[in-house]
């Protein structure tokens, strides 16, 4: 629709310019009023082709009434050598075209920014109202979901051990835990907390943690390294946050290296920001995969919620900094996040 609609505009303009110039042909004599007049309709067609198409139809309209009027300049008026007129009346033509044009391409991107920032708008608006949606639907379903947890762990526990009963029943609990887990992550992801500031040391943190994770783990497990920067200046963060966010990192490393491998968790300070590192030697990250796998539901792991790298993500964006992920130079990968310190 819109291409016919351009091949009429730009058929107008053309038999505009033809009418114009066959007009000012066909007067035997010329130099006359009503000659001047036709000759300075062409400003018609070309000030309309430059509005419509922007300095590519300002130029191309102006050059084809150049190019028709060239047997007229070069026949009659190199006759009259002090009458300039005709001449410069042409190149303003052109100069017209050209100005006239690039003041509507001009136009013409800015409307289309214009158009493009009020469908963004109105695109987000629909998003956030359907994310509040969700994020109800999603509460008024965990609600069930507590209930469910305790009451198959109950029957479980009630059952004979071989039973197959039992074995239904634990399969149960585990969906039940799996649904409940998804859930928790999409409420805190669609409706994450604003980080409570606490001047906390990040080695302390990162020992903490590295601990608790380690007290889960059975002794054949692989152990998790630290190389902690001494006197690594406080930083004002949310320790529950942040700790979230190793937690997450350590979890995806551990899953990732398997029985077999190497976690290190690293901390170093440069240029009023505080870096953590947590690398394993496991399977990796493809490279195609690299540029999505901080996007919600984007999961590697058989059943992953594909949401814990994107609640890190906001968590580290909501303290003014920045994560990113990039393979080791052998296998596996290095995930980095930075802290501003003074935040």
């Amino acid at each position: 629709m819109r291409e016919d609609h351009a091949r009429l505009k730009i058929t107008l303009i053309v038999l505009l310019i033809l009418i114009f110039n066959f007009l000012h042909y066909a007067i035997s004599t010329p130099m006359t009023k009503l000659h001047h007049i036709i000759f300075r309709l062409n400003y018609l067609p070309i000030v309309m082709a430059a509005f419509w198409f922007g300095w590519r139809g300002g130029i191309g309209a102006a050059l084809l009434t150049t190019f028709i009027l060239l047997p007229d300049l070069v026949i009659f008026h190199r006759q009259a050598l002090f009458d300039l007129n005709s001449y410069l009346e042409v190149i303003l033509y052109n100069v017209m075209g050209v100005v006239i044009g690039m003041l509507s391409s001009a136009e013409m991107r800015q409307r289309h920014k214009y158009n493009e920032t009020v469908a963004q708008l109105a695109k987000a608006e629909h998003l956030a109202q359907l994310g509040q949606m969700v994020a109800s639907l999603a509460h008024e379903i965990r609600n069930p979901l507590q209930s469910l947890q305790p009451t198959a762990s109950l029957l479980e526990s009630d059952l004979p051990t071989k039973s197959q009963r039992k074995e239904l029943t634990g399969i149960v609990r585990e969906e039940v835990e799996r649904l409940n887990t998804l859930v928790t992550d999409f409420l805190q992801f669609a409706n994450p907390k604003p980080p409570l500031w606490v001047e906390t040391d990040l080695n302390h943190l990162v020992e903490k943690t590295v601990e608790m994770v380690q007290l889960q783990l059975s002794p054949t497990s692989v152990p998790i390294r630290t190389a902690l920067t001494k006197d690594l200046p406080p930083c004002r963060v949310d320790p529950e946050q942040i700790q979230q966010v190793l937690l997450n990192l350590l979890e995806n490393a551990i899953e990732a290296v398997g029985d077999e491998g190497r976690i290190e968790i690293t901390t170093a300070v440069s240029q009023n920001a505080v870096f953590v590192d947590v690398i394993d030697d496991g399977r990796g990250i493809e490279t195609a995969d690299l540029p999505h796998i901080f996007e919600p539901f984007f999961s590697q792991a058989a059943g992953g919620t594909g949401l814990g790298l994107s609640i890190c993500q906001k968590i580290i964006e909501a303290h003014r900094g920045k994560i990113w992920c990039y393979p080791n130079k052998e296998t596996g990968c290095r995930f980095t996040f930075r802290l501003p310190i003074g935040n």
